[in-house]
This record gives C-alpha cells, sequence and structure tokens, in this order.
C-alpha cells in the first residue's frame, strides 16, 4: 500500500489512471505537462517520421514550428538537425 501512496503522490500514478479511463489524451503536450520528457520526446519523434511520410508536398510551417520549439527548450542540436532535413 506504501508504494502505492508514493506512487500516487508524485502524480504519475494518477496520470496513469486518467491515461488508462480515457480522460486524458496522451499525445507530447500531455506527457511534457506531466513532466514526462522522455515519452514527450519519443511521442515527437513519432510524429516527425509520420509526418514526413504523410506529407506530400513540404510544408515549412510546420518545421519551422518544431524548430522553434527545439529552440525554446534548449534543443538546439536537435533543432538544427531538423533544419537540416527540411531543407
Amino acid at each position: 500500500m506504501e508504494g502505492a501512496e508514493n506512487e500516487f503522490s508524485n502524480g504519475r500514478g494518477y496520470f496513469d489512471e486518467m491515461k488508462r479511463d480515457g480522460r486524458v489524451v496522451t499525445d507530447w503536450t500531455t506527457y511534457g505537462k506531466a513532466g514526462l520528457f522522455k515519452k514527450a520526446e519519443a511521442a515527437v519523434k513519432e510524429l516527425e517520421k509520420k509526418w514526413e511520410s504523410w506529407c506530400l508536398r513540404y510544408d515549412n510551417s510546420v518545421a519551422n514550428s518544431i524548430i522553434g520549439a527545439y529552440a525554446k527548450d534548449g534543443l538546439l542540436d536537435k533543432a538544427l538537425e531538423l533544419k537540416e532535413r527540411a531543407r
């Protein structure tokens, strides 16, 4: 019981419960707001791969938005990598 209380006290258990019962949509923004940054990054990478495969006509505004978000979060290497791929 103590382990369960600790899990819920840090918010992670509550988040998992809401995810299971459909109260939250699990996307990169939800993971980020919950402090689950590795899951947020994995979700963004998955979106990037889908976006690249779905786009018949390349839209720089999407890449620019993602690059801006990376730069704002101090992820300059990732921003530069996407900038190169967007050329």
